[in-house]
């Protein structure tokens, strides 16, 4: 009886609210047993006075709100904060409300981190990856970077030409293509697939393998290195490692000092390679670079 918060010594009898019904309960030797079960009598509704009061009570907040999301989205898309759709009329909130300024390349801050997703799309509970991402972040100490398309200041230093082979057919290489942007401003950088769910046991995935600065950290994939990922990248064949386990491109962090030679892959190359598109060119290089590799796992 005690969850119903009752305690010694017991009543006799009581009563337990249970809906639509009121229950009175016995005590015996042998434990309890209902004596009787009562219709609870039913709530009248609200008159249509009290209704009308309260739908103009609601109405002052609600006409706020709703204005206050209009200007909001409008001073978004003054921003340009907001994602653009193929014929600029398609907005989102924006979530660069996440991200601190982008600093200047005028050379790495020691110890600075970012977090850099990629994401043009709209997933199921990306409302709660996003926060949970910003509150990893700020445990961290790393800068959140959302960046939604092809148009925005990482892709600047981008060749016109790999920008339009981005946007026809590869759009799954912009992470790789805008590396460079990010390791020329912050000392580490982690790369993430928006799919990537930070859990709030998550250690810190920058200190982690601290002391192999000169390795990418990363976690190793099912599946292995074959010779279609070798050629597509041209890969020498005495550093092409056959058989060993990729390296999964879903979460990736990246030192500055140590892998900015990395990203200097021709697009002219970033194509579907054994059935992967930019895991194969990440381990590609990583082969090529003579990288070491430190797994998360």
């Amino acid at each position: 009886l005690k969850p119903f918060g009752l305690n010694p010594p017991w009543p006799k009898s009581f009563c337990l609210s249970n809906r639509p019904y009121s229950s009175e309960f016995r005590l015996s030797e042998v434990g309890f047993k209902v004596i009787a079960e009562l219709p609870r009598t039913p709530a009248l509704p609200p008159s249509a006075m009290a209704m009308a009061a309260l739908a103009a009570l609601l109405s002052v907040p609600l006409c706020v709100l709703l204005l206050g999301s209009l200007v909001l989205d409008f001073d978004c898309v003054l921003r340009g904060d907001c994602i653009r759709g193929k014929d600029g009329s398609a907005f989102l909130p924006p979530r660069r409300r996440f991200d601190q300024t982008i600093p200047e390349a005028a050379g790495t801050a020691a110890g600075s981190r970012a977090i850099v997703v990629f994401s043009n799309r709209e997933m199921a509970c990306s409302n709660k990856t996003w926060e949970d991402l910003r509150l990893y972040a700020n445990r961290v100490n790393a800068t959140l970077h959302h960046v939604r398309d092809l148009q925005g200041p990482e892709f600047q230093d981008v060749k016109r030409q790999c920008v339009r082979t981005l946007a026809t057919s590869s759009i799954r290489f912009a992470k790789y293509a805008m590396m460079p942007f990010f390791l020329q401003r912050y000392d580490q950088v982690a790369l993430l697939d928006d799919s990537v769910h930070m859990s709030k046991f998550a250690p810190d995935i920058f200190s982690v393998g601290a002391d192999t600065p000169q390795a990418v950290k990363g976690t190793l994939d099912a599946s292995v290195v074959k010779q279609s990922h070798c050629d597509t990248y041209r890969v020498p064949r005495d550093l092409c490692a056959l058989n060993r386990r990729l390296v999964n491109s879903g979460l990736l962090v990246f030192s500055s000092q140590h892998h900015s030679d990395l990203f200097d892959e021709p697009c002219e190359r970033w194509q579907r390679a054994g059935g992967f598109y930019d895991q194969a060119l990440f381990n590609a290089m990583f082969m090529k670079r003579r990288t070491p590799i430190y797994d998360l796992n």
